[in-house]
């Protein structure tokens, strides 16, 4: 996976690592343009991700099939970039605006940027157009919907889009001449492990995963199995129920805000779920340990 490196220091012979240089210029990048933008690594693996919340993309991705044809749409992009070393700017199989920029370092790929997604300036004012592709492959998603999700859509000038552009090559350039990002290779298990931990306060599907790491469900769960005889959702209960006791032991917070900050739908399923781990209640779990 892509590491990202600034100064260190070193203490009984490990090394401490810091992710905020790349990550400042990522949101940086995001804030001045307004487009969402990842790193990718070298085995075409989401690891960084800055990104709004709400989003057309995400719309579109509650269809499988919508999901499937972008997911097979950027892999093709992608190996053009791994082919070529070029940049690689293109419409999704929806009409939109999506660049992907290798990050080099002499000929060797490290990883790549990948940028979008945006309208087209000729889309701008044709909007139903592209909603038209959409419910053409997934009528299940209404219309009122990928309305609701266009308004994140962002739209630049020709001329705004060449510099972006331009940008993105320079960005790519600083990232490898500075030493930002190095290559090294991790399991697809860890990197999904990785994802969980930072995600654990929000919804996880592994739809959201496939899409982060750019692999099918199928690949996913299959190499989790493999890797630690588990399911990705076993795992992700079992993160969920460490912080929670983390949290009911080291914390003030109420049985409610931990639910939450778990990731869990309400307090009564998380209730639920902890009583059937740990045989008690969380707040009877939380006033035994409290005690000893």
């Amino acid at each position: 996976m892509i590491q990202y490196k600034r100064k260190h220091n070193q203490k009984g012979g490990k090394k401490e690592m810091a992710t905020s240089k790349a990550e400042e210029l990522l949101h940086d990048f995001h804030l001045l343009t307004h487009l969402n933008i990842a790193l990718y690594d070298e085995q075409f693996r989401c690891v960084c991700n800055i990104a709004d919340q709400a989003s057309y993309c995400s719309t579109l991705h509650k269809s499988k099939l919508c999901l499937d044809r972008c997911i097979r749409s950027d892999a093709r992009m992608l190996v053009q970039a791994k082919q070529t070393h070029l940049p690689q700017i293109y419409a999704c199989p929806y009409g939109l605006w999506e660049a992907i920029y290798p990050i080099l370092d002499g000929e060797h790929i490290l990883g790549y940027l990948f940028i979008g997604p945006a309208i087209f300036p000729e889309h701008a004012g044709h909007l139903q157009g592209l909603y038209q592709l959409v419910l053409s492959d997934a009528p299940e998603i209404s219309t009122a919907a990928l309305r609701e999700g266009a308004r994140s859509l962002v739209c630049h000038s020709r001329e705004e889009m060449d510099a972006i552009e331009r940008l993105l090559a320079l960005l790519a350039s600083h990232l490898s001449a500075n030493r930002l990002v190095s290559s090294s290779r991790q399991t697809l298990g860890y990197l999904i492990k990785q994802y969980v931990r930072k995600n654990l306060k929000k919804k996880i599907t592994l739809s959201d995963i496939s899409q982060r790491l750019h692999c099918s469900t199928v690949t996913l769960t299959e190499s989790f199995r493999r890797e630690f005889g588990m399911t990705i959702m076993q795992y992700v209960q079992k993160e969920r129920m460490k912080l929670a006791r983390e949290l009911l032991l080291n914390t003030s917070l109420s049985v409610t805000d931990i639910a939450e900050r778990c990731g869990f739908p309400d307090v009564e399923y998380f209730s639920r779920c902890f009583k059937k781990m740990e045989g008690i209640s969380p707040s009877e779990w939380r006033k035994l340990r409290g005690s000893s």
